[in-house]
C-alpha cells in the first residue's frame, strides 16, 4: 500500500506497470480498461482540487507453463491448424485498488491535511483510525472514488465508506483468493516454440518516444481542464459573466485543443508499429510527427503562453472590479464616454 506522490498519466501507467505497448494500445483507444485500470481515465485534477490517490496492490500466485512443453516445442501441425499467434507462458494473479480522494470544496492553495490523514489509513488498522476534531470535520468534505479489480462499488463514495471497503480488502478476494484477477501476463509467439530462448519473447521497446508521446496527450488533457477551471472558478465567475467573449474563447480554445489531441492520438495510431519492428523509416516517421508538434501552434511552449495570457487578463479584470474601476467594453461605450461633457478625465 502507498499513496500516489503524483496524478500524471505516465504515474498512473507506472502505478499498473503497464508495458510500452500497452500504453500505446491504450493511448489510441484500442484497449477498454475495466478494473483497477479504470483509473487511467479518471478525470484530470482541477486546480480548485486537492487530490491524494491511495494504492493497494496484492499478488496470490504465479502460475507457469512447463519449460520442458517450451523446451520440446510444439508440433508443426498444431501450429500450422491454429489461428492463434501467442501462447500464454505465465499468468500472476493478484488485485489492485485505487482510492481517489478528492475535496468536495474549492480551494486556493494546496493542504497537505488529507494527505496526513490518508497516510494515516496505511498505517493503522482502520477501526483504529483516529483523527482529531479537525480532520474528522475536513474528512467529511472527502469523496472517494474507487477503481478495484474485485467487488462492485457505487462511485463516488463518502470517506466512511472508503474506510470500510479499505478494512475489507483482504478478505475481497476470498479465503483461498479464488477471486484474484491476472495483473501480469506472459505470451510467447508460438512459431517460436522449437527454438531453446524464451528471452526471445521480451522485444525491445522504444521508451524514450513511448513517454514523449505520452507527455504531450498528458499536457493536452491538463491545458484542457485548466480551461474549464478558468471558467467554472468561483472567483472568475462575476468576470466571466461581465464579459462573456472571455468565456466563448474559452471554450473555442478548449474544443481546439480536443479536436488536436483526438487528431494527434490517430496519428500515432497509424506510426504505432515503430514500437514492434526494428524499421528506421517508421521511426523517422514518428520522430517527424513529435516534431511537427513541437512547432504546433499546441506546443507545450504556446499553449502555455496563450493559458498564461488569459489567466493576467482575468487576473487584471478582477483587480479593477476589486477597486471598483469601471472597465468600457466596447467602443460605442468608449465614444459615450468620452463625448460625456461633464467627463474630464478617461
Amino acid at each position: 500500500v502507498k499513496v500516489l506522490e503524483a496524478d500524471s498519466l505516465q504515474e498512473r501507467f507506472r502505478a499498473l506497470e503497464t508495458s510500452p505497448l500497452l500504453r500505446a494500445r491504450t493511448l489510441q483507444g484500442l484497449l477498454e480498461v475495466g478494473g483497477a485500470a479504470a483509473f487511467l481515465n479518471h478525470p484530470v485534477q482541477s486546480q480548485n482540487q486537492d487530490r491524494v490517490i491511495l494504492h493497494y496492490r496484492t499478488t496470490t500466485r504465479l502460475d507457469m507453463i512447463s519449460q520442458r512443453l517450451l523446451q520440446e516445442g510444439a508440433p508443426t501441425s498444431v501450429i500450422n491448424s491454429t489461428t492463434a499467434t501467442h501462447v500464454t507462458i505465465a499468468v500472476f494473479y493478484g488485485a489492485q485498488a485505487f482510492f481517489v480522494f478528492d475535496s468536495k470544496n474549492n480551494i486556493s492553495e494546496k493542504n497537505t491535511e488529507m494527505k496526513e490523514v490518508v497516510k494515516k489509513i496505511t498505517s493503522l488498522e482502520c477501526s483504529n483510525l483516529h483523527m482529531n476534531v479537525n480532520e474528522k470535520a475536513k474528512s467529511l468534505l472527502y469523496d472517494c472514488n474507487l477503481y478495484i479489480d474485485v467487488g462492485d462499488w457505487k462511485n463516488p463514495m463518502p470517506f466512511d465508506k472508503a474506510l470500510e471497503v479499505y478494512s475489507s480488502l483482504p478478505k475481497l478476494l476470498g479465503s483461498k483468493a479464488e477471486r484474484a484477477v491476472p495483473l501480469k501476463v506472459w505470451l510467447y509467439p508460438l512459431k517460436k516454440l522449437d527454438r531453446s530462448s524464451v528471452c526471445a519473447a521480451l522485444r525491445g521497446v522504444n521508451e524514450n518516444l513511448m513517454n514523449q508521446v505520452e507527455n504531450i496527450l498528458e499536457h493536452l488533457r491538463k491545458q484542457i481542464r485548466i480551461c474549464q477551471d478558468l471558467m467554472t472558478s468561483q472567483a472568475n465567475l462575476t468576470v466571466i459573466m461581465w464579459f462573456p467573449a472571455l468565456k466563448d474563447k474559452l471554450i473555442e480554445f478548449s474544443e481546439l485543443l480536443q479536436k488536436y489531441k483526438e487528431n494527434f492520438q490517430s496519428e500515432i495510431t497509424e506510426t504505432v508499429e515503430v514500437l514492434q519492428i526494428k524499421d528506421e523509416k517508421v521511426k523517422n516517421k514518428l520522430h517527424k510527427i513529435l516534431e511537427r508538434h513541437s512547432q504546433s501552434p499546441f506546443s507545450a511552449e504556446k499553449t502555455n503562453q496563450w493559458l498564461e495570457n488569459k489567466e493576467t487578463e482575468l487576473k487584471a479584470l478582477n483587480d479593477c472590479k476589486a477597486a471598483d474601476i469601471t472597465v468600457v467594453k466596447s467602443q460605442a461605450e468608449l465614444q459615450q464616454i468620452i463625448s460625456h461633457s461633464q467627463i474630464t478625465r478617461v
